[in-house]
């Protein structure tokens, strides 16, 4: 691990993933950071029952937890440096790696982003011709969650099928 001034970005985002998991399943935080972070007017237990997919989620988030050493104080407030409020959205919660790869200059056909690793997942918009990839999430089952940038500026995110790794798609790839 480099060190955990570079880690804490990815703990944080495993941090919020991990919870958002308990806090759909009616977890009642009791830290500073949970209560700030997660609305407790809806919850109903500090023992919810996860499904098996969910389970999968905190397992693959616990794991990536204890590669990069994450210890995140709970007791303190923080901002993240992600957009919470699409993830909240997202149907299939997506889990850092902390391993990024990138696709510069899409030249592919348009490619939609949805919220979900489902063709009927809402579509938030397209990857277009010219547009850059970042890639840095557990792939599953051909979906990648992917952050889309435009002349530099992000512009949107969520979860595109791939089916399979084609470098044709880009005119050059990093990672």
């Amino acid at each position: 691990v480099s060190g955990a001034a570079q880690a804490d970005p990815i703990c944080d985002e495993l941090w919020f993933t991990r919870n958002l998991v308990f806090d759909r399943a009616g977890y009642c935080f009791s830290s500073i950071l949970g209560e700030s972070t997660f609305d407790n007017g809806d919850c109903t237990t500090t023992t919810p029952a996860l499904s098996a997919a969910d389970r999968r989620v905190v397992n693959a988030v616990r794991d990536t937890e204890i590669e990069w050493n994450c210890d995140i104080t709970s007791s303190v407030l923080r901002p993240f440096a992600f957009n919470t409020t699409l993830r909240r959205q997202m149907r299939d919660l997506p889990v850092v790696t902390g391993y990024e790869s990138s696709c510069f200059f899409w030249q592919a056909a348009p490619m939609p982003v949805r919220l979900g690793r489902s063709e009927s997942a809402r579509s938030l918009g397209n990857i277009y011709r010219g547009d850059d990839l970042e890639f840095g999430h557990i792939s599953v089952d051909g979906w990648e969650y992917v952050i889309v940038r435009r002349n530099g500026q992000q512009v949107r995110e969520g979860w595109a099928y791939f089916g399979g790794h084609d470098e044709t798609r880009c005119k050059n790839w990093a990672g």
